[in-house]
């Protein structure tokens, strides 16, 4: 009897202690996961903490980057406004260097006077030219120019290659032409066939404000007035030379007659910047147009453009 109690004592002591080992084994696999959860809490924390400081830091970037162009807008209307014409800015498609706060910036200004105002074109020969340089094909150029006027003209009838109402319908658009002037470019963006693509090639050739139908051949882009139709290339080649070389207190040069264009030198007020802005890798490019009305700065169009050269209306002089 003794023998037996002995064994099951013994057997007893063994099963307890297997019953300590599994429950120390559990309670380490039970330690080891909330180990491996705080881990992975730890490392989702940190990645958002991360997250959140580079997506502050590009915050701060842009804020930077915005109040970098603001600046440099409201220092070029000074400098175009000087009474001294050697210490003036022109607004010729010129380009200026300007630093503000860290920030590298090169504006290249030009005056609305010196772009095709959609309201007031007569004829569409100019408007196709510009869209063929931009890209189109006649057909298409016919057709974007019929449909960019059939937006401006008051009344619902279509132009032979245009666009009314019906069209846009067809289209699936939720609207149609305005039958009135554009108020903005953006009106201008929303033409039936215009692409973001085309619309940002258009932007440094053509203009929504203004009340003339004229021209202002001295602030003209080269790249628009090269691609006029029935200009004489050598007649422009000598007029663009003497532009470039043009000095102030000078006589302007003589522009070559141009076909469905009339000539003016007035100028509307409002201009139009190509800007580009670096501070270390970030870069940024922004076109907008603005007029001063006082002492206030009135942003009239912002648009974010690719970060690529200039167009060619701002490397054709040499900046003053």
């Amino acid at each position: 009897m003794r023998q037996r109690w002995e064994m099951q004592r013994w057997r007893g002591r063994r099963s307890a202690r297997r019953l300590r080992i599994r429950n120390r084994g559990a309670a380490l696999i039970v330690v080891l996961w909330i180990v491996t959860l705080l881990a992975l809490m730890a490392a989702s924390f940190s990645l958002g903490v991360r997250r959140e400081a580079t997506l502050g830091e590009a915050l701060i970037r842009e804020v930077e980057m915005e109040a970098a162009i603001r600046a440099a807008v409201a220092y070029a209307f000074y400098r175009l406004h000087l009474p001294d014409p050697t210490e003036r800015w022109y607004p010729y498609g010129r380009s200026y260097p300007f630093r503000f706060d860290g920030v590298e910036l090169t504006l290249t200004i030009s005056d609305e006077s010196g772009k095709l105002n959609l309201n007031r074109l007569r004829t569409p020969e100019p408007l196709r030219a510009i869209l063929e340089a931009a890209g189109l094909d006649g057909d298409r150029a016919r057709s974007l120019a019929d449909a960019i006027l059939d937006w401006v003209d008051p009344d619902d009838l279509r132009r032979p290659f245009g666009a009314e109402r019906r069209d846009y319908e067809e289209a699936g658009l939720p609207y149609g032409p305005a039958n009135a002037p554009f108020r903005s470019l953006d009106e201008v963006a929303m033409v039936l066939g215009m692409t973001p693509h085309l619309f940002q090639r258009l932007l440094p050739w053509v203009t929504v404000y203004g009340l003339g139908a004229t021209l202002n051949p001295w602030a003209a882009p080269e790249s628009l007035l090269r691609r006029l139709p029935g200009v004489d290339p050598r007649t422009l080649d000598l007029f663009l030379q003497q532009r470039r070389s043009w000095q102030p207190e000078t006589p302007l040069p003589q522009p070559p007659p141009i076909p469905y264009l009339v000539f003016s030198q007035a100028q509307r007020g409002i201009v139009s910047f190509d800007i580009t802005a670096r501070k270390g890798e970030a870069k940024r490019r922004i076109y907008l147009t603005a007029r001063l009305d006082g002492i206030q700065i009135q942003f009239l169009e912002w648009w974010p453009l690719p970060l690529e050269a200039s167009s060619r209306s701002g490397r054709e002089a040499r900046p003053r």
